[in-house]
């Protein structure tokens, strides 16, 4: 009995969690976002593939998501970024399934913080 509850268990938890991003999941298109940084706009363009992912900016400074996961049946994601040498983590939740918006937010190693917004291209 006790092996057969640390299965269920086991298998509870790998299940909570999905490598992004499994056919039919919502953040496997490509998006057009915006992120703040001390309070300014900085337009992104978001693509994923597999557990990583890519942000175009407009400055030709990209950034990369890595680790990223999905939860809540593909409606939050959450993972790293890395940008010029700083990095941190992320997390966008889809607030309307059919235009695929989102909001969301990032977190810097080194304190800072902002929002981020997107939807489907």
């Amino acid at each position: 009995m006790k092996s057969f509850i640390r299965i269920a268990i086991t298998l509870f938890l790998l299940s909570s969690a999905t490598s992004a991003f499994a056919e039919g999941y919502f953040f496997s298109r490509d998006f057009v976002s915006y992120y703040t940084v001390n309070g300014q706009n900085v337009d992104a363009d978001l693509e994923f593939t597999g557990n990583r992912g890519t942000y175009y900016t407009e400055d030709g400074r990209n950034g990369s998501f890595s680790n990223v996961m999905e939860w809540s049946d593909g409606k939050v994601l959450t993972g790293y970024w890395d940008k010029n040498g700083q990095s941190g983590t992320f997390q966008f939740d889809m607030t309307n399934l059919n235009t695929g918006e989102f909001d969301g937010f990032w977190k810097g190693d080194n304190g800072t913080s902002g929002n981020w917004h997107g939807r489907y291209r």
